[in-house]
């Protein structure tokens, strides 16, 4: 009813804050999808306030991330997701797996002991690496010959969490050094057991600290 009366006026600009905030969770993923379509519809410019970050990414054209008041990026959702400009994006916008680096470090290195320096803006000398857990496969090291590495990072680990998702497993996985990995499996792992963590060195993005 609120919505009916803001647009039966015809506003050139209708503002939205956590309109679907005390819905549940089935309601809300309807609601969300009849706000999108109706603001589609009507063609109204509007500003759709959430903390919600899957309504953001369903519903806008341009995400404006807010930190404190402060915006730290604003861009189209795929941009936003796949290349955030800062960690505190990076972590908003879904799980995601990070560690420092520093452009002088050999922070990853391949299967081969080769280091790894994913493409970052000049003169940038430190920040992080991240990579989102969906990028991220896990499997028992008992497993490791039915996966070999070709161009892919793997790195053994333990398994310290596991819970099932509905469609898969998601793993958190210890590695040698003291790093937690959250990535995916199509099966349970037991806690404590030997895995392998693997993901394409194409698939990290660097963030500037």
């Amino acid at each position: 009813m609120a919505i009916a009366r803001a647009i039966v006026v015809e506003p050139s600009v209708l503002l939205m804050d956590e309109p679907l905030s005390s819905l549940d969770a089935q309601l809300r993923d309807s609601m969300r999808d009849e706000i999108a379509g109706l603001i589609r519809r009507l063609n109204i410019t509007t500003i759709y306030v959430t903390h919600d970050h899957s309504e953001a990414m369903t519903i806008a054209h341009k995400v404006a991330v807010m930190n404190d008041g402060r915006i730290e990026q604003i861009a189209a959702p795929r941009t936003i997701y796949d290349s955030p400009a800062t960690t505190f994006v990076a972590s908003f916008l879904g799980s995601a797996n990070s560690f420092p680096y520093a452009y002088e470090l050999e922070a990853v290195r391949d299967v081969s002991g080769e280091p790894i320096f994913p493409p970052h803006p000049p003169g940038i000398k430190r920040g992080f690496l991240m990579v989102r857990r969906e990028h991220v496969r896990i499997f028992p090291v008992s497993q490791a010959d039915e996966f070999p590495a070709n161009e892919c990072i793997q790195w053994q680990a333990t398994c310290i969490k596991n819970c099932f998702s509905g469609e898969r497993y998601e793993v958190h996985a210890l590695t040698r050094k003291g790093e937690v990995f959250r990535g995916f499996a199509r099966e349970p792992m037991p806690l404590d057991s030997k895995v392998v963590i693997e993901f394409d060195p194409r698939q990290i993005v660097f963030v500037e600290s």
